[in-house]
Order: structure tokens, then C-alpha cells, then sequence
């Protein structure tokens, strides 16, 4: 079991309550890419617009919906994968 030490641990005192939607906006995601496309995408590269997207007051089950979203019309397109930067643009952020 590694673990990235950019990363808090869960129950970690410096985890605040943006840190735990930001983290939870990342993992769905991550889900709703592999669900919508089957490709893996790594956590440490979508972390930063997960921060934002939960300092704009967005949540997990947004982002999910809106990933999907995203997801089926690059494939429509034959577009790559979107990142979570691209959702965030799609989504205003």
C-alpha cells in the first residue's frame, strides 16, 4: 500500500472540508472517465482543478453528471478523453 505523501491521509488534521470535496471530486471523476470511456486517468494530475471546481462550491455528484456529459460528446467528436480542467470549462469553472 503506497501513498503519496502530497496527498493527505484521510482523517489527517490538515484535510479541511475543500480538501475532502476536492478529493471526492477527483475520485468521481476518475469513475466517470473509466465508466464513460474505460480509460484510467491518474489522481495527481487531476487534483488542482478538482481544488477549484470545490472552491466554486461544486460536489462530487456535479461532476460526475457533467464528466459523463463531457466524456459522451468527445467521443461523439472522436475527441481524447477530456481532463478535469476540460469538465471545469464545461461547467463554467
Amino acid at each position: 500500500n503506497t501513498h503519496n505523501p502530497d496527498q493527505p491521509r484521510p482523517g489527517d488534521p490538515k484535510l479541511t472540508g475543500i480538501q475532502l470535496t476536492a478529493d471526492e471530486i477527483c475520485n468521481a471523476y476518475i469513475v466517470a472517465v473509466q465508466q464513460a470511456t474505460g480509460q484510467a486517468r491518474l489522481y495527481a494530475n487531476e487534483i488542482a482543478p478538482a481544488r477549484r471546481l470545490a472552491n466554486a462550491g461544486h460536489g462530487a455528484a456535479d461532476v460526475k453528471a457533467a464528466t459523463l456529459n463531457v466524456c459522451d460528446q468527445a467521443l461523439e467528436r472522436r475527441a481524447g478523453v477530456p481532463s478535469l480542467a476540460d469538465v471545469a470549462r464545461a461547467m463554467h469553472v
